[in-house]
């Protein structure tokens, strides 16, 4: 075996060798069994690399951090790595802070399972009783600036979620969480996650459903207004279901995810709300150890801040809609074991509209006096890594 073909080794089939397999790929590598299991990451780039090899300042969770943390959702795992922390934002909604830096409105990228996260009409992620962790398998956070890779929403860091899969799963198993603050129960779930592989093909059924109560107590807002927040003031729910099938490298994957959480400062407590629509189709075509191209085709249509109170004396009802269809091509080429060139290009509709619902009783438009909104753009990016014996080189 060829030492780019030892490299090109993923993780879990690094684990599953046998020792003196091990042994063998360290000694031919030439570096300790340590060093071999370091997990790799491909969130600084699309080939695996290790996080001392990786650019940035890069942080892996993988199962046997997950499982054993009693994290339930995705913020409870990203509490444990350094520099990251949760604060209020519009409504209630929590969002992140990186390295003391406020990176709620597009400027920290989520992506799950390659597919972008983040709304694409205020650019934000809610955290906090949102994304299972019984569904994930791994994260992967560059604390700092993303790569051209990315762009956009990158400039502060990237959070990268890996969702369990057929090969991992192998059957089917449940979960169910509950936690007290206080008195009384403050959150509870259940998942209930399935699947398995064969020869040819590989699929998995995820769901998950949990509400999580705020602190008990009283709060006063800015106004000065008292809220007693065992009234259900700031409490939250969570409906995430995830489904993939892979067939002969061909992927697909249709995520739908419906959050809710009941904001204070209206006359009664009605959930804001944010449903997700994630899908995504690609395959990976290898004409040789060299040269890797990947097409793939991504659609998502979100709904942020979904608002509306009856009882409010204005009836404040807010319901937009964003969409965006992504096509991306990618090449992996890999002239020497020392030299690894990834280059892709693509094209991105996006669209946002305002629904009858709203234009009939609010009759708000957008900046172009429209209720609609479009937007193409033809993209391209490339990246090259070094691997030298004084270090790593990265050039973008």
């Amino acid at each position: 075996m060829y030492r780019r073909q030892l490299k090109a080794l993923q993780y879990d089939q690094l684990i599953e060798l046998p020792l003196d397999d091990l042994i063998y790929v360290a000694e031919s590598l030439r570096v300790s069994i340590d060093d071999l299991l370091e997990a790799p990451t491909t969130v600084s780039s699309k080939t695996s690399l290790t996080t001392l090899e990786s650019p940035g300042i890069i942080s892996v969770l993988n199962e046997t951090d997950i499982t054993p943390s009693g994290a339930q959702d995705l913020a409870g795992l990203l509490r444990t790595i350094p520099g990251i922390y949760f604060g209020n934002d519009v409504d209630g909604v929590k969002g992140i802070i990186v390295r003391g830096n406020w990176g709620h409105e597009g400027k920290v990228l989520f992506l799950i399972d390659d597919m972008e996260l983040n709304e694409n009409m205020y650019s934000v992620t809610q955290l906090l009783n949102h994304i299972p962790a019984a569904q994930i398998s791994r994260v992967e956070v560059i604390r700092g600036p993303g790569s051209a890779l990315y762009g956009g929403y990158a400039e502060l860091g990237v959070v990268k979620i890996t969702t369990h899969n057929g090969k991992g799963l192998q059957g089917a198993q449940i979960t169910a969480t509950a936690g007290t603050f206080g008195s009384g129960i403050n959150s509870n779930g259940v998942s209930l996650l399935a699947g398995t592989a064969n020869r040819n093909s590989t699929w998995s059924v995820m769901g998950s459903w949990s509400m999580a109560d705020a602190a008990k107590g009283e709060i006063t807002d800015f106004d000065d207004e008292p809220y007693n927040l065992q009234d259900g003031w700031l409490n939250s729910k969570n409906l995430f279901l995830n489904m993939k099938y892979a067939w002969k490298g061909l992927e697909t994957q249709l995520l739908f995810d419906d959050y809710s959480i009941a904001p204070i400062g209206y006359e009664s407590v009605s959930p804001n709300r944010f449903r997700s629509y994630l899908s995504q189709m690609r395959k990976s075509f290898k004409a040789s150890d060299k040269f890797i191209l990947t097409p793939s085709v991504t659609y998502k249509s979100q709904v942020p801040y979904w608002f509306e109170n009856p009882s409010d004396v204005d009836y404040w009802f807010y319901k937009r809609i964003a969409q965006q269809l992504n096509t991306v091509v990618d090449l992996i080429w890999i002239p020497k074991d020392k030299i690894q060139v990834i280059s892709g290009a693509g094209y991105r509709i996006d669209r946002a509209r305002i629904t009858k619902q709203e234009q009939e009783l609010v009759g708000e438009t957008f900046y172009n006096n429209s209720y609609s909104l479009n937007h193409s753009t033809l993209f391209a990016y490339s990246q090259v890594n070094f691997s030298g014996k004084l270090g790593n080189l990265l050039a973008e």
